[in-house]
């Protein structure tokens, strides 16, 4: 989780920095729609940014995934019988027609535009 925030939590922050001063320079303007929008704007990056570093990350923290079935909630699943499958290493050389998205049509059939 650390390395998530570490490496993630700059490009929030300065996503954030950049909404709330263009929220900033708005709450200069003498038309009440660019107040209000100024207004709503600043609170929700404000809420939104508290809301992610306050309440969303500690919870991932406590039960998100660590290596094992949820964290903390893996003990109470295996209790009821669930156990997690061990990962197997990847060979390959085998081609699993699962993981494949779209091959390549070579250009030597009728029809294809390649």
């Amino acid at each position: 989780m650390a390395d998530a925030v570490a490496r993630m939590g700059g490009a929030v922050i300065y996503g954030c920095i950049s909404t709330l001063g263009s929220s900033l320079l708005m709450f200069a303007c003498q038309l009440t729609f660019f107040t209000k929008m100024a207004t709503l704007m600043a609170g929700t990056i404000a809420f939104s940014i508290t809301y992610t570093f306050a309440l969303f990350v500690p919870l991932l923290a406590l039960v998100g995934p660590q290596g094992e079935i949820l964290g903390p909630i893996g003990t109470v699943l295996r209790c009821f019988g669930y156990t997690q499958k061990p990962v197997e290493e990847e060979d390959s050389t085998v081609e699993d027609p699962k993981v494949v998205i779209a091959r390549p049509v070579p250009s030597n059939i009728p029809g294809s535009y390649m």
